[in-house]
């Protein structure tokens, strides 16, 4: 009998196991699937190129029994950088499906938050390299999971770098389906200021929007609105007051006769602050304009007057006076429609995947549209799952800027257009007291109208 023997007395009653070798395993089966024969297991549908790949990605315990420490952890990192590629080479359609499961699973446990849904997505990742850490120990461990990450970077920079110099159309076709989703800024920007289309203060907040977007291009919100505001203006606005600083105390012929370019500058603000009040029926500029015994017209045309004598020579010294102010206006107007304004208790509504979940069974409407208009919302870039409408209608308006104005620059020594001094005292000397009289030899002599004879 196999595996038993006789004990020495002869008894054949009497049988003893006796310690044999056990018999040969058999080769452990490689870990990707195949035999040792390199023929599939039964049940392994691959083909030849598809075992290939998965053995470059599949650890090999009969290799690391061995193999050095140094070659096991440079295998080890080789698998994690490969992990990030080859599978979607050998198996995309499953790959693919794989990733859109773990989209939807992390959508479905998120609670409804992007922080949720960016928790969900990265769960996984770390309860894998945990897993990892735990089967495998640290020293293959750490180094596959440094690969994982380099092969991740390597990608995301190989992805970048093929879409701007191998395919940049596709770039292009994105940027065009945003603007697409988008649709109208101007209407997004009177949304967010909150003017109706069909207001008269339309036509004007939409000219001061498409004047002032290369100033506040990427503004991500109201509060971040009327944050920048503030440095608009002073970059607009600071080439024109370092002009008048410099050239100010220059004398130049104005509407009522010699004075200063900071006068002038003085008196146009004036005049200018005062129109805009009468535009807008304020009672302290009305009152003010009756203290000067003067009308809205003859108000207007003295402005124009100070602005005749006073802009030409700013447009010596190098800069362009009327775009400066008439491009600081429209940034007022924008802040005018924002003044004093919070989102605080404006509500959230849905927008993307919120607003794709946001269906009623009650409506079959919603079956289709409120997906569709999700879909519409990622592809402008609006929020995964909520949002403030204003905020969003603002960044919209503001997304795009373009080329800010060239409005020039104070050209030191630029030769100004002056009064000449009339007199020598202007020069440092002493004004004369006594009116100045042509001399004796031309001046018209007196005839007596009574004699009819010269004096």
């Amino acid at each position: 009998m196999a595996g038993w023997t006789v004990v020495p007395n002869g008894d054949t009653s009497a049988w003893k196991p006796v310690n044999t070798s056990a018999a040969p395993s058999s080769t452990p089966p490689d870990p990707s699937g195949r035999t040792p024969t390199g023929e599939p297991a039964s049940g392994d549908n691959r083909n030849g190129f598809q075992r290939t790949l998965d053995n470059l990605i599949t650890p090999d315990p009969r290799r690391e029994e061995w193999q050095g420490p140094v070659r096991n952890a440079a295998d080890s990192f080789s698998r994690g950088v490969a992990e990030n590629v080859l599978p979607f080479v050998s198996h995309p359609l499953k790959s693919g499906l794989g990733v859109l499961k773990s989209l939807g699973g992390a959508i479905a446990n998120s609670g409804g938050t992007p922080e949720g849904f960016g928790r969900e997505l990265v769960k996984p990742m770390v309860e894998s390299a945990v897993q990892d850490y735990q089967d495998r120990g640290p020293a293959l461990a750490i180094p596959h999971i440094v690969g994982q990450g380099a092969g991740a970077l390597a990608t995301g920079e190989f992805g970048g770098a093929a879409t701007k110099a191998i395919i940049p159309k596709i770039a292009q076709a994105g940027g065009a389906l945003r603007t697409a989703a988008i649709g109208d800024t101007d209407a997004a920007a009177l949304r967010g200021l909150r003017v109706p289309a069909g207001s008269p203060k339309s036509l004007r907040t939409v000219s001061a929007v498409q004047s002032s977007r290369p100033y506040l291009q990427g503004v991500s919100s109201l509060e971040d609105l009327q944050g920048k505001l503030p440095g608009a203006k002073s970059e607009t606005w600071g080439p024109y007051q370092k002009t008048v600083d410099a050239i100010g105390d220059t004398k130049v012929k104005g509407p009522d006769g010699e004075t200063t370019i900071s006068a002038l500058e003085a008196e146009r603000k004036q005049l200018s602050a005062l129109n805009r009040g009468l535009k807008t029926g304020n009672p302290e500029s009305m009152q003010v304009a009756q203290q000067k015994g003067m009308n809205q017209a003859e108000l207007l045309d003295r402005e124009k007057a100070v602005q005749a004598a006073l802009d030409p020579r700013l447009q010596e010294a190098g800069i362009d006076p009327q775009a400066i102010r008439q491009q600081f206006g429209q940034l007022k107007t924008i802040e005018g429609r924002v003044a004093g304004r919070s989102t605080l208790a404006e509500k959230p509504q849905p927008y993307g995947f919120g607003k794709m979940l946001d269906i009623d069974l009650k409506k079959p409407n919603t079956y289709l549209g409120k997906p569709m208009e999700g879909l519409r919302d990622l592809a402008a870039g609006r929020p995964l799952w909520s949002g403030k409408p204003t905020d969003i209608s603002l960044r919209e308006a503001f997304r795009q800027g373009g080329e800010k104005p060239n409005f020039g620059e104070f050209k030191p020594g630029a030769p100004i257009t002056s009064v000449p001094p009339l007199f020598a005292a202007d020069r440092g000397l002493v004004r004369p007291t006594e009116p100045l009289m042509a001399p004796d030899f031309i001046r018209k002599p007196k005839i007596d109208t009574w004699t009819g004879r010269n004096q």
